[in-house]
């Protein structure tokens, strides 16, 4: 028998606190009560459904559930789609085009970059708490950015910031293509 659905009620309540107060999976499954996998399904189909928050003005609970679930009532689970693998293949042939995993490195680079964006999440976005305007989250955004390049200290280059690392650097290159 298939489990039956959140009210819309929660499931707007689940988008508040995921996209707004920058809430966890598994923290947003505590607040509302409810199992971590039910909030990650709820989450995908929002997701495949183009939906965050805020909701969209024209939008009420009748038809955030069709956008969510479709016309089908039954409660059975959606498939998610499949990609168009011959359209995939067709433009993965097109001259330039490669795909990223191909060249040597790029998971890496991925990795790091995964890295950041973790690390920005947990000291920025869900340090401060909650935020009231997209120009705070920006403004926090840019002090960060300048702290992590040019004020952090860095134990491996001798605690000291990257910027002051950056100059000595080019200082030394310069004095050698001077020396020579």
């Amino acid at each position: 028998m298939p489990a039956e659905r959140l009210s819309m009620r929660k499931m707007k309540e689940v988008l508040r606190l995921y996209f707004v107060l920058g809430l966890s999976k598994r923290q947003v499954a505590r607040s509302c009560s409810m199992s971590h996998s039910t909030v990650v399904e709820y989450l995908r189909r929002a997701e495949l459904a183009c939906l965050g928050w805020p909701l969209p003005d024209d939008i009420d609970d009748t038809a955030l559930e069709t956008r969510l679930f479709g016309k089908e009532r039954s409660g059975r689970w959606l498939p998610r789609p499949e990609p168009e693998y011959a359209v995939l293949h067709r433009e993965l042939r097109r001259k330039g085009v490669t795909p990223s995993v191909r060249r040597r490195g790029d998971s890496y680079d991925n990795a790091l970059a995964e890295t950041i964006i973790g690390l920005y999440k947990t000291e920025v976005i869900r340090h401060r708490g909650a935020w009231r305007t997209m120009d705070m989250v920006e403004y926090a955004t840019l002090q960060w950015v300048d702290w992590f390049n040019n004020r952090r200290l860095l134990e491996s280059i001798g605690d000291i910031p990257p910027a002051e690392r950056e100059i000595k650097y080019y200082r030394q290159m310069q004095e050698s293509t001077v020396v020579v």
